[in-house]
């Protein structure tokens, strides 16, 4: 299976329908498989968090827009919740796969809700201990059975220092999870990170996006701009190419200069 690449638009639509459409086109462009977005409502986050981010919000007929144009176009449209509320209105306008961020990992409530509305749930583990994780993915399981739940490595910095991604939790994840999809939510900047996961055995990467790094959102400094996150997409799958399949056989590239002696 190819690892499946989410482009995290975020806020970066920095509130504009118009500038949310654009960035899908280009996310289609650039071969990513999912674009995603963010529904929150101020009760669910806070004054504090509200206040720098509602300049970025978009209404669910919003939302409902952008999700028929990414799907008009074969990318797969997904979005967080942030409380218990979002998540009911995203089961409501028919979405089918939800994130839970995050802050909302240890968050009962809303897993509970997740697992009865929702096909499948992505989870991120930035904030969080081993412990922690393995609490929230087995009251999960409940509902939803290991098979349907996505689990990413997180570190919630923006942006996240090189030596504190630690790309081997993932390895870990894989082996305490093996039957659930496991990866990564990249915070780092550039694209080292998405490509070395990859090459850990990542099966889901998710990398924030931008039109343009010097006039974005709160986000901008952990995203790529689009000429970027296609070079990334490209990097992942020729390192996917570049993998194969472990068991050690003559090639047919090297047939041609075989000369040992048998």
């Amino acid at each position: 299976m190819s690892v499946f690449i989410i482009a995290e638009i975020g806020l970066e639509h920095r509130g504009q329908v118009s500038r949310a459409k654009r960035l899908i086109d280009d996310m289609v462009a650039a071969s990513a498989d999912a674009v995603k977005f963010q529904l929150f409502y101020p009760e669910e986050v806070g004054e504090v968090v509200w206040n720098n981010v509602k300049d970025f919000d978009l209404t669910c007929d919003e939302l409902i827009q952008l999700k028929d144009h990414a799907e008009m176009q074969g990318v797969t449209w997904l979005c967080s919740a942030f409380g218990v509320k979002s998540l009911r209105r995203l089961s409501e306008i028919a979405v089918e796969v939800v994130k839970i961020p995050s802050p909302c990992l240890t968050n009962r409530l809303m897993l509970s809700v997740a697992g009865e509305l929702f096909t499948k749930v992505i989870l991120s583990t930035g904030l969080h201990s081993l412990l922690e994780i393995k609490k929230a993915v087995q009251f999960l399981h409940d509902w939803l059975g290991y098979e349907r739940m996505v689990i990413l490595q997180c570190t919630s910095a923006y942006p996240c220092p090189l030596n504190a991604v630690n790309l081997r939790f993932i390895q870990t994840l894989g082996l305490e999870f093996n039957k659930s999809l496991v990866g990564i939510s990249d915070h780092s900047t550039g694209t080292v990170v998405p490509v070395a996961a990859t090459a850990l055995g990542a099966e889901v990467i998710e990398k924030h996006v931008t039109l343009d790094r010097h006039n974005g959102g709160p986000d901008v400094c952990v995203s790529l701009e689009p000429l970027e996150f296609k070079a990334m997409v490209q990097a992942i799958r020729d390192t996917e190419k570049a993998l194969g399949d472990g068991i050690k056989k003559i090639e047919d590239s090297e047939k041609k200069l075989l000369w040992r002696k048998l």
